[in-house]
């Protein structure tokens, strides 16, 4: 569970360190498209913070008995490993894109419209980069933090 709660802490981190970085371009580039995009990204990552929060918050809180405690550990986890494996099929290509459109838009005179190749060549190196780091991630704080709960489930149930 240690791992699962280093994940917690650092996913928490980077929440918060995206929300600054979206508001921050809200307010610094209010009424410029780069604002819309942040926007939108804002909105999308709530639902899955509100998520995140709620389950790790149950996990803290979980009690009972070592065989009640580890079971709700393992459904808490998995459901949440679930829900995040489906909500970032749709949120990480699109936070690649609005990142993607907002650094062009910002920082590249003319914008993506100006170097569509380029914009292409960042959004596809940003999108394979953050895939393969989700992947490795989830590994070690999810497939392997549950396939020991899950061994220590069985043998609790064995004996």
């Amino acid at each position: 569970m240690s791992e699962s709660f280093r994940y917690f802490w650092a996913s928490l981190a980077l929440q918060i360190l995206v929300y600054a970085l979206l508001m921050h371009v809200v307010v610094r580039y209010w009424g410029d498209l780069a604002m819309i995009a942040s926007l939108v990204g804002i909105c999308l990552y709530i639902p899955f913070t509100v998520v995140f929060m709620k389950k790790f918050k149950s996990m803290a809180m979980a009690a009972g008995s070592v065989s009640t405690f580890i079971s709700q550990q393992f459904e808490l986890l998995e459901s949440f490993y679930r829900f995040k494996k489906r909500y970032e099929l749709v949120l990480v290509p699109l936070a690649t894109l609005i990142g993607t459109f907002v650094v062009f838009d910002i920082w590249v005179p003319g914008g993506i419209w100006a170097y569509p190749k380029g914009a292409l060549i960042t959004f596809f190196i940003s999108l394979v980069s953050c895939i393969i780091a989700i992947q490795a991630e989830n590994k070690k704080s999810f497939d392997k933090p549950l396939s020991k709960l899950k061994m220590i489930l069985d043998d609790l149930n064995a004996a």
